[in-house]
């Protein structure tokens, strides 16, 4: 086919990457776009990944204060998971828009990021399995060499074959390279003109990115899986068993992603709206990779929240707390004191109104610190003398040294309800 001008070549790139619909027609300025749910899901899941990583940073290097190659493979694995939440931020405008709502210009970007995205996808997960496996043998396989250290090594050789290959045939399957991004990213005739703009030839990549995609979620089952068989077979109490395989499957997460993304990256093949599908692609991509640095660094949080609770810092917020608590109660117990009624057996000159008593508890044994029937002259409690004789509080003023200062009533024979037992049925101390 012969080549365009520059004037064709520009009305070309201006036009769209796809003819649209019958009855439609391209939106260029304002289109309908899923951006804003994709920054949602991006932001919330790598929010609370970053959060987990830095926590197993922080136990690394202020509890442990032990680095082990895992770590550093982790850092790795975090730093690569970033490039690539940066590369689709670049992409992010135009992902999740119809293609024929998007100028042929601005798909040969959105292509060239998703090359580069693709890329980085293969390499951080890799870099992901590797820091879980080689935790998981430095946890249940460090001193011994049985099935589970040779599965865990025999699976890192895998899977560094497998996206080594990948990451190969996903620079070098066009030639020129260029031609990658501005063909088809699935290798098909997406775009009108493509061939008239860069030229070359590519092989298909819809092998490569369903191949990838099946790899990687069945890696996520078996990985998932390996930890589970050595907890289940450990000689420890049964909530500890429970606990740790918790612990470890978060990476439920990731295998479920990984599958739903197999079914989107299948769609997205037998689908010309390509710049539309490849949103649904990426954004399963984040709970894959998220989850799988959930998964990598949760088992580090319990370490640190023991050491956080056993801190001075700690105890000293505890203490203000309890002691604010305590404070509150007391004010809160002064301001609702107790009612008791009584009444002269032969309404003698005796004034049977209510008379105000503040029962004094101890907050820590859940008893009366001075029993109203133990002592006779500690100021804030009521005295029996006698069975025709009790000293009752009127009023309970504070003193300076924060006592209760205590003004009585005599009062023959009194039956104080639910404050001091019956005489007949209680032998007093």
């Amino acid at each position: 086919m012969e080549a365009l001008s520059p004037e064709e070549r520009q009305a070309l790139l201006e036009g769209p990457g796809l003819a649209p619909p019958p009855g439609q027609v391209s939106n260029f300025e304002d289109p309908p776009n899923l951006t804003s749910e994709g920054y949602a899901i991006l932001f919330s899941l790598w929010s609370v990944a970053t959060v987990c990583f830095l926590i197993r940073l922080y136990a690394k290097a202020f509890v442990v204060r032990q680095w082990r190659l895992s770590d550093f493979v982790t850092i790795l694995a975090w730093a690569l998971c970033m490039g690539y939440v940066a590369v689709l931020l670049l992409a992010g405008e135009y992902s999740g828009v119809d293609q024929w709502n998007i100028r042929l210009r601005e798909l040969i970007q959105l292509l060239y990021y998703e090359q580069i995205a693709l890329l980085l996808y293969g390499i951080g997960t890799f870099s992901i399995k590797l820091s879980i496996l080689m935790q998981l043998l430095e946890l249940f396989a460090h001193r011994q060499r049985d099935w589970f250290f040779w599965c865990c090594h025999g699976f890192i050789l895998l899977n560094f074959m497998y996206h080594f290959i990948s990451a190969v045939a996903t620079i070098f399957r066009c030639r020129p390279v260029s031609a990658g991004w501005i063909r088809d990213i699935t290798g098909g005739d997406m775009i009108a003109g493509g061939d008239m703009i860069a030229g070359g030839e590519c092989i298909d990549n819809f092998g490569i990115i369903v191949s990838m995609s099946s790899l990687n979620a069945l890696s996520n089952i078996i990985i998932l899986a390996l930890p589970q068989a050595r907890i289940w077979g450990l000689q420890m109490p049964l909530r500890t068993k429970i606990a740790l395989s918790a612990v470890f499957s978060v990476g439920l997460i990731s295998c479920a992603s990984g599958i739903i993304k197999l079914v989107y990256s299948v769609l997205m093949y037998h689908n010309n709206n390509k710049s539309y599908y490849v949103w649904y692609v990426t954004a399963w991509t984040h709970p894959e990779m998220a989850g799988g640095v959930i998964a990598g660094c949760l088992p580090s949080v319990p370490k640190v929240v023991q050491n956080s609770l056993n801190s001075p810092l700690f105890a000293r917020w505890g203490s203000s707390i309890r002691k604010a608590l305590s404070s509150h109660s007391s004010s809160h117990g002064q301001s609702h004191s107790n009612h008791i009624h009584f009444a002269s057996p032969d309404n003698s000159g005796i004034d049977a109104q209510p008379v105000r008593a503040r029962i004094m508890r101890n907050s820590y044994m859940g008893r009366d610190q001075f029993p109203l029937t133990s002592f006779a002259s500690h100021p804030g409690t009521a005295t029996m003398h006698s069975r025709s004789s009790v000293e009752v509080p009127r009023t309970l003023e504070p003193d300076a040294d924060g006592f209760i200062e205590m003004r009585t009533v005599h009062i023959p024979s009194p039956r104080l309800s639910g404050i001091i037992p019956d005489p007949e049925e209680t032998s007093l101390v």
